[in-house]
C-alpha cells in the first residue's frame, strides 16, 4: 500500500480553487491587467504522478515568491517539499514473508530568473539546494516457523544541488502550468543502522550489508509538470 494523493480528492480541490478565484477570472475578461503579474505568491504541485511518470514525491508542494526588481528583471524564490510513505508485503515461493516500509522526505530551496516571451508565457532558469532522507525498514519472516530470517534498517542521506530550466504558460492571471528540466548532482550516504541476520545456516551463502558513499549525476528532460495558483 502506498500513501499518496487520491485523484478524486485532487479534482475536488481544483473545483474549490476554481470557485475561489471566480471573481478574478471574470475581471480578466476586461483585459485591464497583464496575465503575468509583476509580483505574486504562488502555490502549486507536480502533476506527473497522475500518469505515473513522476520523479518527485507524489505528495509535494511548491511555493514561489515571484517579484520584479527596479530594473524590471523578474525573479523568484522557490521552495519545494515532498514526502512518500509506503508499505509492501509479499510472500515468496520459499515461504518467506517480506515486509518493506519506506519513508522518503525531501526539501529544496532555490532561486530563478524569469524572461517573458509573450503576454502569457515566460522562460526561466535557476538552481536549487536540496536534501533528501530515506528510511527503509525491511524484514523477511519465515512464515512456517514465525522467525525472522533478517531485519534491516537502512538510512540514505542525499544532499545535493541542481540546475533547472523551465517554461511557464498562464491559463489565467491566477493559474499557470509549467514544464521543468533538471540537471542534478547528489552525494548519497547510505548507512545500515541495524542488521540482524542469522547467516550461519548451511547453504546460506552469506549476505553483505556495507555502508556506502556515492556521487550521483542525474539528467531529467521532464523533471516536473506543475500546476500553480497565484495570489
Amino acid at each position: 500500500m502506498t500513501v499518496g494523493f487520491n485523484k478524486q480528492y485532487f479534482l475536488f480541490l481544483l473545483i474549490l480553487l476554481n470557485g475561489h478565484f471566480l471573481s478574478w477570472a471574470q475581471e480578466d475578461k476586461t483585459g485591464n491587467f497583464p496575465y503575468i503579474p509583476e509580483k505574486s505568491w504562488e502555490v502549486g504541485t507536480d502533476l506527473l504522478w497522475l500518469i505515473d511518470k513522476n520523479t518527485l514525491p507524489a505528495n509535494n508542494l511548491l511555493v514561489r515568491r515571484n517579484y520584479t526588481t527596479e530594473y524590471s528583471v523578474r525573479h523568484a524564490w522557490r521552495l519545494r517539499m515532498g514526502v512518500n510513505l509506503s508499505r509492501r508485503d509479499s510472500l515468496t515461493i520459499f515461504d518467506f514473508l517480506n515486509e518493506l516500509n519506506t519513508t522518503y522526505l525531501m526539501i529544496r530551496m532555490g532561486h530563478e530568473w524569469q524572461f517573458p516571451v509573450e503576454d502569457k508565457a515566460l522562460l526561466y532558469f535557476g538552481g536549487d539546494l536540496q536534501f533528501a532522507y530515506t528510511k527503509i525498514d525491511e524484514k523477511r519472516l519465515n512464515a512456517s516457523i514465525t522467525s525472522y530470517f533478517f531485519d534491516i534498517q537502512d538510512r540514505i542521506y542525499e544532499p545535493g544541488l541542481s540546475i533547472v530550466l523551465g517554461a511557464r504558460y498562464f491559463i489565467k492571471p491566477w493559474m499557470s502550468v509549467n514544464l521543468e528540466s533538471e540537471i542534478g548532482l547528489r552525494y548519497r550516504i547510505r548507512r545500515y543502522d541495524e542488521v540482524d541476520s542469522p547467516l550461519d545456516f548451511p547453504g546460506s551463502g552469506g549476505f553483505s550489508f556495507v555502508d556506502s558513499e556515492t556521487f550521483l549525476l542525474n539528467l531529467s528532460p521532464i523533471h516536473s509538470m506543475n500546476l500553480s495558483f497565484h495570489f
